[in-house]
């Protein structure tokens, strides 16, 4: 997608330390998660979490395993039932499993998701590969892209979960095994992608935030010396993404993407791909950055 829309990248560089603040985590970053950190989410409860490690999820309790998952990849838990949660992983429209997790290998709630270090996960095909919404060759595709363009959830003997990079994401499984692919890398990162909580700054805030943001700055479009307009904004789609980086004061960045609508080509309208990063605390903006990507 992002090589049929004109480009205008509008990003801050993420500086992130190898240590927390004080009060919060101190020493050298682990290559899985802060354990100390982790052990005070581990109570089982209904709504967001993440993987601690490696997971199975099972057909049921005790069960045969449908998919393999990495790392602090995120789940809805659905229900508890004892020494197991029902999760769904991937998003609840497009290209998710729903099975059975042992309850020790999560972290609950959002702040137990924030205590787990972020991963990059991936590996390159040589053309582009299907994207399927269910772990099925006659399902709708989703998507067409690199599986170097995506990030890997996990995997089995025949299917690849995946999220797709281009804006916005999506979840869908790719046919094949690991071993079809080469490698490219496995590697924890210093942050990790969250969900705003209730009394954090809304999605739809950042969104007209970043306009403003955009609008104030007069900022140009697509490398024309014309700023863009709050009709151009207005007409894109949105998406927009939060992280959670401990070691900043202000540890949230929303990551707000604006894209130009099928709708808007016809229309003869500007093609738009802009980006904003907004550093966040708690429900307030308290700086952002651009430049060009």
């Amino acid at each position: 997608m992002k090589g049929k829309i004109g480009l205008l990248v509008l990003a801050v560089s993420l500086m992130i330390s190898q240590t927390a603040q004080a009060g919060q985590w101190t020493g050298a970053i682990p290559t899985q998660t802060r354990a100390d950190w982790a052990a005070e989410y581990d109570t089982p409860t209904v709504g967001p979490a993440a993987t601690r490690g490696m997971a199975e999820l099972l057909d049921q309790p005790n069960g045969n395993v449908i998919m393999t998952y990495y790392p602090n990849v995120r789940v809805q838990v659905l229900d508890v039932e004892g020494k197991w949660v029902r999760v769904r992983v991937g998003d609840e429209d497009n290209g998710s499993l729903t099975g059975y997790m042992n309850v020790y290998v999560l972290a609950y709630t959002e702040d137990g998701i924030r205590t787990l270090l972020g991963r990059i996960t991936s590996y390159a095909s040589t053309g582009e590969v299907r994207v399927m919404k269910a772990c099925d060759a006659q399902s709708e595709e989703i998507a067409r892209t690199n599986l170097g363009w995506t990030q890997i959830l996990g995997c089995n003997n025949g299917w690849i979960h995946v999220r797709t990079l281009d804006v916005p994401e999506k979840t869908g499984f790719v046919k094949g095994t690991l071993e079809d692919y080469k490698f490219v890398q496995d590697d924890a990162i210093g942050y990790c992608i969250t969900e705003p909580k209730d009394d954090e700054l809304s999605y739809e805030k950042a969104v007209e935030e970043a306009k403003r943001i955009l609008l104030e700055q007069q900022t140009p479009y697509n490398g024309s010396e014309e700023p863009v307009t709050r009709e151009l904004l207005d007409a894109c789609s949105t998406w927009v993404q939060c992280n959670y980086i401990p070691q900043n004061e202000a540890p949230l960045t929303y990551m707000v993407s604006f894209y130009s609508t099928d709708e808007m080509r016809r229309d003869g309208m500007p093609d738009i791909y802009t980006v904003i990063d907004l550093k966040v605390d708690g429900n307030q903006v308290v700086g952002f950055g651009f430049g060009n990507g």
